[in-house]
């Protein structure tokens, strides 16, 4: 069927812009290029196969085919007829671009592989039938017009029978069956031989016959008038279905194969200042232009709306850095369609900006080739089509892979040989095919060669201009890359939208929560899909544990030790690298906190389902022993239950125990005491049978508060996230009663009764060292100890109320003491003179000073815990606060019952 005669020469010697056969060395040079494109999908395949932990062949089919394809081009073009053979770099290199896009498509959208090896089998088909069947391709020049003609109906039938595959947006496709194509790229091929074979029979005349317009000299419109209406037809039919990639494409394509023709820089800036125009004006007229246009601008103002592809695009990036993820390591599929319109976003994040540096000198080397045979071509058609073939891959290449950069506005258009379309694989096959065939030799058919040709295009001129400006457009992209991969990752890559961040928290493998007796109360679940899950045996200690979620973060406990559970503590720059470049992740570290289970759990049973809390603090060191809050929640269930539990009027995320504000109501006469005998204040004789505002009167507010602030009461404990207390408003009818605070501040100032007034600090890990702060003096705290009641055999303390008047709510019912101790009775206080002033509005003056001071007796032994209970009620008089206190004491006061 086919024949050697149709293009047999021999010339010998190396491979040559003049022409001639390949040499043997050159030849096998080749050869290598081959296998170097085939090892490369084979290794990517291989690296899919090893991620995804599915070493079957049918991974490697892809690779088979693409060998098989690439064998069929070895075997015809350069076994079986050497002579067939041109450009030793252009096949080689469409084929090693081809499997990287048959791997990205097996990673970002495997359901369509098997399409997309269906459309290389015909496009190597199509390109081996260009290569053996014509001697010349002056068939094509010659009916320039009915190839056009036939496209631009093509096109136009998609206005009545066009669907697209996705079933919605543009209707840009034709279908036979489960077969898609798309008219708009066959156009491009038939544009770019109506422009080379128009321009190669009119440049002359295009050059030297004017017409004139005012004095302006024009192109004649009798030879640049059908080539304008011509492609200008098309242009429409594009825009009319808001193709607007392609139209772009068709425009850039026609002002550069202008410009190889004439020489004359005037359609540039004459096209350029169109394409603003044009610009401004589908900005006002198309929805989609606006849209595209408001996203290059600030794509951060609608980041998860319409600008939602460029962000993530940009993020993709950002997240690649210099070396990638590697491949089947990132998150490329966050992007829509990542597969078609932003493959090269998922280049940039999976082999970094070493990766998509890469392709872009691989693209640059493919329209290098095209400029090169345009050099040796024999024909003015021959070369001009290469040149227009060299810069549609060129502004193709360079409208895509800006377009995700943020470079320019996205158009929508593929990146040849690599996005998932069979359309433009085929087209893209057909073009590096004529190219193949006008770099093979055919000294039988010698180049004719005219005087303007010889004054222009055999000299590097003006087609090499266009060549500069096209590999200039490459170096900005180039630039973009450096841009987004090297200097914007810090401030992209921790954003909230990145949902890289989801995916690499969901791989950590938290450490685990224990108590002080080694049983997990939080731990971490690793799946099948090495995602990690965080799991609470025991749901009801979430007043201890607190939250961790993917979705809303992390709460009590759990943030408190984060970045120890996280790992992070003892991380060295060196690991993390490492770890990163090996997708090792994290690995937290245990904390085992002072939490005593029993007591705990007694404490939450007591607790019920009343509003209030439980603190119960080891004197000795200021451990946490007992954390309980009721209601409560199950942080198993908090992704599903958040937006319930933020409306629940009980406010069950809230932790009373350290962030609960209680008034202190009866318990202000606690704090009073403290006060009165740490100054030396006057003092009735009984202070606990004396009423409040007659024991307080000798404090007075400006004594009253700065005896608060001493005991610590208005400071934030940073290591449990407690909230600081609130001071009554005396200039508002505020009373001492008013002051709230949390239980967790008022078990400090027990814990320090028992310290000689040293305020510890309280603590959750089990290995923390103990900390104090001097607050009141020794002799204040034995007093104030002395004036604690028995309440029974084991507790010593104090019970108060509080009302409606002084919550705003409900009544409250408290109770602080010591565990296990002894009243020592209430001291013997000196004679003091009778007080003067009443009620709550006091004499600012100056507190008088009491030299006698109380007798009392010295405890046996002190106490080890120190408990506070506060809970809503409606009968405070049932005293609810001081049952829930011994119910939480009971397992620390008798061992046995653990």
């Amino acid at each position: 069927m086919f024949s050697k005669s149709n293009r047999s020469s021999h010339v010998s010697g190396q491979w040559s812009p003049v022409g001639g056969h390949l040499s043997a060395v050159v030849r096998q040079r080749s050869y290598w290029l081959w296998v170097l494109a085939f090892l490369f999908t084979g290794l990517c395949l291989l690296q899919l196969a090893l991620v995804d932990h599915n070493l079957s062949l049918t991974t490697f089919v892809p690779l088979f085919i693409l060998m098989a394809c690439g064998g069929l081009v070895i075997y015809w073009l350069d076994i079986r007829w050497p002579h067939l053979a041109g450009d030793p770099i252009l096949l080689p290199l469409t084929f090693f671009l081809s499997g990287l896009g048959l791997v990205l498509i097996q990673r970002l959208a495997p359901v369509f592989v098997s399409r997309q090896l269906f459309w290389l089998v015909i496009a190597t088909v199509l390109l081996l039938l260009i290569n053996l069947i014509p001697k010349n391709l002056n068939w094509l020049g010659r009916y320039k017009y009915t190839w056009l003609i036939g496209g631009i109906l093509l096109l136009a039938s998609t206005l009545i029978f066009g669907v697209n595959p996705s079933g919605f947006g543009a209707r840009l496709w034709l279908n036979v069956g489960p077969v898609y194509f798309q008219p708009s790229e066959l156009l491009k091929l038939l544009l770019l031989v109506f422009l080379a074979a128009y321009l190669a029979d009119r440049r002359r005349q295009l050059v030297e016959v004017r017409a004139y317009i005012g004095g302006l000299a024009v192109p004649h419109p009798n030879y640049l008038g059908p080539m304008l209406l011509m492609w200008g037809f098309s242009m429409v039919l594009l825009i009319w279905q808001r193709d607007l990639g392609a139209a772009l494409l068709f425009f850039g394509t026609f002002l550069g194969m202008l410009y190889a023709a004439t020489g004359q820089s005037s359609y540039i800036w004459g096209g350029l200042l169109l394409l603003l125009l044009g610009g401004i004006v589908g900005y006002e007229l198309f929805d989609v232009v606006r849209i595209r246009v408001d996203g290059f601008l600030n794509p951060w103002l609608d980041a998860s709306g319409r600008s939602f592809q460029i962000v993530q695009s940009l993020l993709a990036f950002a997240s690649g850095g210099v070396i990638g993820q590697g491949l089947g390591q990132g998150l490329p599929t966050a992007i829509p369609v990542v597969h078609t319109d932003f493959v090269y976003a998922a280049i940039g994040e999976e082999f970094g900006l070493v990766g998509a540096m890469g392709i872009l000198v691989c693209f640059a080397l493919l329209v290098n080739r095209a400029f090169a045979i345009a050099f040796r071509a024999r024909t003015d058609f021959e070369q001009l089509l290469a040149v227009g073939i060299g810069t549609m891959l060129a502004l193709q290449t360079l409208v895509i892979t800006a377009g995700t950069l943020k470079l320019m506005p996205l158009t929508g258009v593929t990146l040849p040989f690599v996005s998932y379309g069979g359309s433009s694989l085929i087209v893209s096959f057909i073009m590096v095919g004529l190219l193949s065939f006008m770099a093979a030799p055919q000294p039988h058919h010698p180049r004719p060669v005219s005087a303007l040709l010889r004054s222009t295009f055999q000299t590097p001129t003006y087609y090499l201009k266009l060549a500069r400006i096209l590999f200039f457009g490459l170096i900005v992209v180039a630039g973009g890359l450096i841009l987004w991969q090297i200097a914007a990752p810090p401030f992209l890559v921790t954003r909230d939208d990145n949902p890289r961040q989801v995916i690499a928290e969901q791989r950590i493998d938290r450490g685990r929560l224990l108590t002080r007796g080694g049983i997990p109360i939080a731990e971490t679940l690793i799946g099948a899909d090495g995602l990690a899950q965080r799991h609470y045996p025991y749901p009801g200690l979430s007043s201890v544990t607190g939250y961790y979620s993917i979705r809303y973060g992390v709460g009590g406990v759990e943030a408190t030790f984060d970045p120890i559970l996280r790992g992070r503590v003892d991380e060295t720059t060196e690991s993390k690298v490492v770890d990163d470049l090996l997708h090792r992740p994290p690995v937290g570290r245990d904390v085992t906190l002072t939490v005593d289970l029993p007591a705990q759990v007694a404490a939450d049973v007591a607790l019920g389902d009343q509003e209030g809390a439980v603190v119960i603090l080891e004197i000795e060191t200021g451990a946490v022993l007992v954390m309980s809050s009721h209601p409560t929640y199950d942080p198993n269930t908090l992704d599903e239950m958040w937006d319930s539990l933020r409306q629940d009027e009980r406010a069950p995320l809230l932790n009373r125990a350290t962030q609960g504000l209680f008034p202190v109501g009866d318990l202000a006469r606690l704090i009073g005491l403290i006060g009165l005998y740490d100054s030396g204040a006057t003092r009735p004789t009984d202070l606990l049978a004396a009423p409040l505002e007659e024991m307080l009167a000798p404090l007075g507010p400006t004594g009253y508060a700065a005896t608060v602030r001493q005991l610590g009461l208005m400071q934030s404990l940073s290591g449990l996230r407690s909230q600081p207390g609130r001071l009554p408003d005396f200039n508002d009818k505020g009373t001492v009663k008013d002051l709230a605070v949390t239980p967790l501040h008022l078990a400090r100032v027990m814990t320090a009764l028992e310290r000689d007034g040293q305020l510890p600090t309280p603590m959750l890990a089990l290995d923390a060292a103990p900390e104090q702060t001097p607050s009141f003096k020794p002799g204040t705290a034995q007093i104030v100890r002395a004036w604690l009641p028995q309440v029974d055999e084991q507790l010593i303390g104090l019970s108060g109320q509080a009302s409606p008047e002084e919550t705003g709510q409900q009544s409250l019912s408290w109770f602080v003491g010591l565990a296990p101790a002894t009243a020592s009775g209430p001291p013997v206080e000196p004679t003091s003179p009778a007080l003067t002033e009443s009620g709550l509005i006091f004499d600012p003056s100056q507190i008088e000073a009491v030299t006698p001071t109380p007798t009392i007796e010295t405890p046996q032994e002190k106490a080890k815990y120190a408990v506070v209970a506060v809970v809503v009620t409606n009968t405070p008089a049932d005293n609810p606060a001081l049952h829930i206190a011994r119910a939480a004491l009971k397992p620390l006061l008798e061992p046995s019952t653990k």
